[in-house]
């Protein structure tokens, strides 16, 4: 690990209004619609048989009337503005939908996906929520790939000829400064990955 993330204040930000968005909901089943939210559930996303991995997750919520998947994201400004106006993150898009593939995995039948986005600083009545129908090949799609990502790293075994590594190339992301193996500038791929990468731009230490 060659990064720590940077300042931890969005994290815990984030954490404590997913932990009172999980209070409200429950207060809503006690008070008024008893069991129509499940709450901060942990689904099976694959078994195996897809990815050659036992996936698993805790998912925000799920409607049970609506049949909808619902994970909460807390954002600045500018990323509010951003996806209002370009649309959300694939990766929040997938991610809505794994989790959709775990509550069908668990005798469910979800219809919609949605991502509610509230914002770090400002009122509740910022929030904005973004929905679609949910697609169940996404997910499968998403589970493909990982599963030919794990057969690739154990063709070329990167870790024993670090040169290998240039044929995994990243996709550069405003997530990367959270990730643990983010070393911006690297040109080592052993040592830390730069976020954005092709293979004829890698030059990995032998």
């Amino acid at each position: 690990m060659v990064n720590d993330g940077g300042d931890p204040w969005p994290s815990i930000v984030g954490t404590a209004t997913h932990d009172w968005l999980a209070g409200a909901l429950e207060s809503h089943n006690r008070e008024k619609e008893p069991g129509r939210f499940l709450i901060e559930e942990r689904v099976r996303v694959d078994d195996g048989a897809v990815s050659g991995y036992r996936l698993s997750g805790s998912c925000d919520a799920y409607d049970t009337r609506t049949h909808t998947v619902i994970d909460h994201k807390v954002v600045g400004e500018s990323a509010m503005r951003k996806y209002k106006t370009e649309g959300v993150r694939e990766q929040y898009r997938i991610q809505a939908n794994l989790y959709g593939l775990g509550w069908e995995n668990a005798g469910y039948r979800p219809e919609t996906v949605a991502l509610a986005f509230y914002p770090r600083g400002g009122m509740l009545g910022g929030l904005w929520v973004w929905t679609s129908e949910y697609d169940r090949q996404a997910a499968l799609d998403a589970l493909k790939r990982l599963g030919a990502i794990r057969d690739a790293l154990i063709a070329l075994d990167p870790e024993a000829r670090p040169r290998m590594w240039s044929h995994l190339p990243a996709t550069a992301s405003s997530a990367c400064r959270f990730c643990p193996w983010w070393k911006p500038g690297s040109s080592d791929l052993a040592v830390g990955c730069p976020g954005d990468l092709t293979p004829d731009q890698a030059t990995p230490a032998a």
